[in-house]
């Protein structure tokens, strides 16, 4: 049984700056969706390890975990992502 493609919309804060992605798969890993933020905000430079993920409540999210299983999906309000630089990350 293959998986369904859900997709949402989703915001990423990028040093402060909202980046808007239509059309993201719910089963794509934090990962891959940072790197597209980070392409499209211009930020590209800096390897994206080096940026955390982290919820609008300020906790911090594996790059391994899925928007799914983050509980995204759509009807919902469009999640709100945050990128920054981790600490001590050659700043």
């Amino acid at each position: 049984m293959t998986q369904e493609n859900i997709f949402i919309n989703l915001v990423l804060v990028v040093a402060g700056e909202d980046v808007v992605l239509h059309h993201v798969n719910t089963h794509e890993t934090l990962d891959a969706v940072r790197n597209k933020a980070l392409q499209e905000s211009g930020n590209a430079s800096r390897p994206s390890k080096d940026w955390e993920i982290r919820s609008e409540q300020g906790v911090l999210i594996p790059p391994t975990a899925t928007l799914e299983s983050l509980g995204f999906m759509p009807g919902t309000q469009p999640p709100k992502l945050f990128l920054s630089l981790a600490v001590g990350a050659g700043g």
